[in-house]
């Protein structure tokens, strides 16, 4: 698959993230970590931490920070994605790779279901 068809399909799974997040009312936001165009028209990267997770969101009512990092197609992990989920989890946050809508549903729910 190319890479122009891995992005679409990256960020149509980012949409439907979203509005599952959006629709279950849990606060979330999704970091843009790709390289911008500055005003005066020059390239600049992204102030995000390197390997933090496309979107993170607080689980309501018991505040546990989910950090999710999206994947298509044979998209792995690198090494900094790799370093801030075990850091994440360390922490005690919730870190999941998500290559479907169900992997977030499932996340939620199996911690709705603990809680």
């Amino acid at each position: 698959m190319g890479a122009t068809n891995q992005r679409s399909l990256h960020s149509q799974l980012v949409r439907s993230v979203c509005a599952y997040l959006s629709i279950k009312r849990i606060p979330f936001s999704v970091t843009d970590s790709g390289a911008h165009l500055a005003p005066d028209g020059s390239r600049r990267r992204s102030q995000a931490t390197a390997g933090w997770p496309d979107i993170t969101a607080v689980l309501p009512p018991c505040g546990l920070f989910l950090g999710l990092e999206i994947k298509t197609g044979k998209g792995a992990l690198g090494t900094e994605q790799r370093r801030m989920r075990d850091a994440i989890r360390a922490a005690g946050g919730l870190y999941v790779e998500v290559r479907s809508l169900e992997d977030v549903i499932g996340a939620v729910e199996g911690v709705k279901e603990n809680s």
